[in-house]
C-alpha cells in the first residue's frame, strides 16, 4: 500500500500539490489504511469459528499450484492433484475435499501465529460423520 500512496503522493506533486500538502496525503492515507488494517483483523478474531474457517479457505484458494479450483467437476475428475476441489456453476457451489481444505485454514493461521481449537472440534465431527456416511449401504 505504502508503494502505491508514494506513487499517488508524486503525481500530485507533479500536478503541482505542495509538500505540505503531500506529507498530509501520505499521513492521512497511511493512517486509513491502517485503521482498516486494524478493523479487519479484530473483525476477524471475534467471528465465529465458522465464519473465521470460509475467511481463511476464501484466502487460501488459488495461492498455491495444488489448491485452485476446476471450473468444472470433468476438470477435476481429470487431474484431481492439481485442484483441492471443482465449483458448480449451475448452483453456485464449490465442492472441496475437507481434509485438504482443513489442512490449508491451519496452515493459513499458523502462518499468522495463531492456532485454533474449534477448527479441531470441527474437524473431528466431520471425520465422525464421514465414518458413519461410509458404513452406510
Amino acid at each position: 500500500m505504502a508503494v502505491e500512496i508514494n506513487l499517488i503522493a508524486a503525481f500530485g506533486i507533479y500536478c503541482g500539490m505542495s509538500d505540505a500538502e503531500m506529507i498530509a496525503y501520505r499521513e492521512h492515507a497511511l493512517n486509513a489504511v491502517e485503521n482498516i488494517m486494524r478493523q479487519n483483523l479484530t473483525s476477524t478474531k471475534e467471528s465465529k469459528p465458522e465464519v473465521r474457517f470460509l475467511h481463511a479457505l476464501k484466502q487460501s484458494i488459488g495461492t498455491t499450484k495444488y489448491n485452485g479450483l476446476a471450473a468444472t467437476e470433468s476438470e477435476y475428475v481429470a487431474d484431481s492433484s492439481g485442484f483441492i476441489g471443482f465449483r458448480e456453476k449451475t448452483t453456485n457451489t464449490a465442492w472441496l475435499r475437507f481434509d485438504d481444505a482443513y489442512k490449508f485454514v491451519v496452515s493459513f493461521y499458523q502462518r499468522q501465529g495463531e492456532q485454533h481449537r474449534a477448527f479441531n472440534v470441527a474437524h473431528q465431527q466431520q471425520q465422525r460423520h464421514s465414518r458413519c456416511r461410509g458404513t452406510e449401504r
